[in-house]
């Protein structure tokens, strides 16, 4: 009686190892989904890595215009602006004020950059 339990048991195991065959299966088409999931990552990424963060401020407050377009975002930039790398012109303009000064920068992939502009010395009344 125990022999055959232990076929029995042996069997189960024999079950085992064929589901765990089944699941390695599995885990290879899975894996290759991961791979795939993993290239989607690399290339964002690489896309993020292609990105600079700029951290603007001024005095006062201005809006700011990226290459020529309204970013809808206003000094100062707590959360920082991410950038394709690269040149920008930026120009930041307080209606109210009618000041406006234009900078330009120059993002390296992954920098963090910070500047700060005195509209009152350097601004321009519009």
């Amino acid at each position: 009686g125990a022999g055959a339990k232990g076929r029995t048991g042996a069997g189960s195991e024999g079950g085992h190892e064929g589901a765990g065959a089944k699941g390695r299966t599995g885990a290879g088409s899975s894996s290759g989904r991961e791979d795939t999931g993993r290239e989607g990552r690399t290339g964002a990424v690489q896309a993020r890595a292609a990105l600079g963060k700029l951290f603007l401020n001024s005095d006062p407050w201005a809006r700011i215009y990226i290459d020529g377009h309204d970013s809808g975002i206003t000094t100062p930039t707590v959360q920082g602006i991410e950038l394709p790398a690269g040149p920008h012109r930026l120009r930041l303009v307080n209606p109210t004020l009618e000041l406006a000064a234009e900078i330009e920068i120059d993002l390296a992939p992954g920098e963090e950059l910070k500047r700060f502009v005195d509209l009152r010395a350097r601004g321009v009344q519009r």
